[in-house]
């Protein structure tokens, strides 16, 4: 009489045991069906299905590899892959690249939160930091971390969003049951900013400054921030080969978020300040500072310098409230209260994800109306900032 298969059972499987011949036969023909729909799956749908041995490898180091070169083959943005690399580099000081990345469940992602949140603002350029073992520091809870201004939740929900994507990436390919970091971001607030628009006066006072020390290029560029909304590392990326004077747009990529369809119209009165950057250069040349900097020691530098400069001109007082972002909601204001746009054209203008708009994302497949784009934003006067 068949009494059925002797099973045993443990947290990670299933095991089953044969008691016959028969149970064997039956067995081995259950295992060949199983071993032929996996290796489908696998092909079908472009996942890996991985053995005991081969999940024992893999290790948060090698994974993330795979994640970034993938990235790179795609094309993300110089940025964007700079904000991965980041991301995982707080992966492997918190974890340790030797981490299996099936081993990380929801209070690990808790634990990371609350060790992201402890860092100093700006932690890689603090002497008494360097060369120190941050998590030791955080599990020891040391007075070096509470010699400095925290990050700010803004940096910290940044970070775990792209955490949270190269977590996706494993799940997609079974590298995870799970994505621990799918609810990351909402325990860390969003925080607020004190920085502010620039009065016209404010912006008049530096735009003067410039002109009286014969700052061209300083001057045209901030300009440039006013009349396109771009962020800094945005603008500061453009080269000479994105600038399309046929439809009068740059049309690049978002720095920020993937989702961002990113289109820069070139309002009538930076025609002639767009063409005087463009003189002498080639395609590969930027279109602003042309010089060879890596991606972020570029931002960092050049933002720097012109943050310094309106805080020489406006006051320390105003240091917190004005920099370079502020130009960003200059514009977004000056087109918003313009009413020619609607919600859809303004994210487009502004950079924002349009990745939940059903229409733009499966009907318009993020092509747009250039020639309308154009007549509207020509019609936004920014004079009074001069």
């Amino acid at each position: 009489m068949n009494k059925g298969f002797e099973t045993q059972l443990s947290d990670s499987s299933l095991n089953l045991i044969a008691e016959n011949e028969e149970e064997r036969r039956l067995l081995a023909e259950i295992e060949r069906t199983v071993i032929s729909k996996i290796k489908r799956l696998s092909k079908d749908n472009c996942v890996s299905i991985e053995n005991k041995e081969e999940r024992d490898t893999n290790t948060l180091k090698k994974l993330s590899k795979k994640f970034i070169e993938f990235r790179e083959k795609t094309g993300t943005t110089p940025k964007v892959m700079m904000k991965y690399k980041q991301a995982i580099e707080y992966l492997i000081i918190y974890f340790g690249e030797n981490q299996k990345v099936k081993n990380i469940n929801e209070t690990d992602v808790e634990d990371f939160q609350l060790f992201l949140l402890s860092l100093p603002k700006n932690w890689k350029g603090k002497k008494e930091l360097k060369g120190k073992n941050l998590k030791n520091l955080y599990l020891k809870k040391s007075i070096l971390l509470d010699m400095y201004e925290k990050q700010n939740p803004s940096t910290v929900r940044e970070v775990l969003v792209k955490v949270k994507t190269v977590f996706s990436y494993f799940l997609k390919h079974t590298y995870v049951y799970k994505n621990a970091f799918n609810e990351s971001t909402k325990a860390v607030p969003r925080g607020r900013t004190d920085k502010r628009e620039f009065k016209p006066s404010e912006l008049k006072l530096v735009f003067n400054y410039l002109k009286e020390n014969n700052l061209i290029e300083d001057f045209i560029f901030i300009k440039f921030l006013l009349y396109t909304g771009v962020r800094r590392g945005e603008g500061l990326l453009i080269k000479k080969s994105d600038v399309d004077f046929e439809k009068f747009i740059i049309d690049v990529d978002g720095t920020k978020t993937e989702n961002a369809k990113r289109i820069i119209i070139i309002h009538k009165d930076m025609v002639d300040e767009i063409k005087q950057q463009l003189k002498n250069k080639t395609d590969d040349d930027y279109l602003f500072y042309n010089q060879k900097l890596s991606v972020k020691y570029r931002d960092e530098k050049i933002g720097n310098y012109l943050n310094s400069i309106i805080k020489d001109v406006l006051g320390d007082k105003l240091k917190k409230l004005l920099s370079l972002h502020s130009l960003r909601k200059n514009f977004s204001q000056e087109i918003y209260f313009s009413n020619l746009f609607d919600e859809l054209s303004y994210k487009t203008l502004i950079g924002h994800s349009t990745n939940n708009d059903v229409t733009d994302k499966h009907y318009l497949r993020g092509k747009r109306d250039y020639k309308m784009l154009k007549e509207n934003i020509d019609k936004v006067d920014f004079n009074n900032y001069f």
